[in-house]
């Protein structure tokens, strides 16, 4: 099986035969998570994030969920120009700005389109979410790999 990326013009394919299925301990070296939770199975999944690295680190958690394909945008505007990409999402992680209305319109977007929304922010004001998608979960960085895990449970409850 392989996963097709799309960073920013950049595409890369990466090999998910050799998934470890093991636990891993890297965002944070949290409590581990083990790679047989296979909840996002197949699915395709937009990361919108600014720190490339980050994104990377939120990538590899996604595979061990199961996630066959993610597409990486580093901002709004980038994600806004993928729009034709949005219906076959099942899930956006959306790091978002307190108010922001390119984001406001990125995230009705997405939910327009059936996509479920996983909200992170740097800034703690919005710890207690978004006002306009109070049921999208909100990561504040730094985060746990056992918190990310538990607001895609979340989000796809």
């Amino acid at each position: 099986m392989f996963n097709a990326c799309s960073i920013a013009g950049f595409d890369q394919t990466r090999d998910m035969s050799k998934l470890n299925d093991s636990c891993s301990h890297r965002l944070h070296e949290a409590v581990p998570v083990c790679a047989g939770d296979r909840m996002l199975s197949g699915q395709t999944i937009l990361i919108v994030e600014a720190q490339f690295l980050i994104a990377l680190d939120i990538q590899r958690v996604l595979e061990d969920f199961g996630a066959a394909q993610t597409v990486f945008t580093r901002n709004t505007p980038e994600a806004i120009d993928a729009a034709s990409r949005w219906p076959g999402l099942a899930l956006a992680l959306v790091e978002v700005h307190a108010d922001n209305q390119d984001d406001i319109v990125l995230l009705e977007g997405l939910q327009q389109a059936g996509v479920r929304l996983v909200l992170m922010a740097s800034d703690v004001a919005l710890r207690r979410g978004n006002a306009g998608f109070p049921a999208s979960p909100m990561l504040i960085k730094p985060f746990t790999e056992e918190d990310l895990a538990s607001a895609i449970r979340q989000a796809l409850a």
